[in-house]
């Protein structure tokens, strides 16, 4: 897809947020998270470059039942 020409979706700007309050969650409750893959890749160039239909989330494994609970 051609840089200049993409537009973000509805479903990737719900997922923005999604990972704003996933941030903001994990920086009040002093947990760590990590974001893969595409998301991943946009995070660390510092701006969207596609559309994006999931986010891959990793949390540590004592910490599973809080972010169900969030989420």
């Amino acid at each position: 897809m051609d840089k200049n020409s993409f537009r973000e979706n509805a479903r990737t700007r719900k997922l923005v947020e999604l990972i704003k309050k996933i941030a903001l969650y994990a920086a009040q409750h002093q947990k760590r998270y990590f974001v893969g893959s595409g998301f991943a890749i946009d995070l660390y160039v510092g701006q969207l470059t596609r559309e994006h239909e999931d986010i891959d989330l990793v949390v540590d494994l004592v910490d599973v039942e809080l972010w169900r609970i969030l989420f």
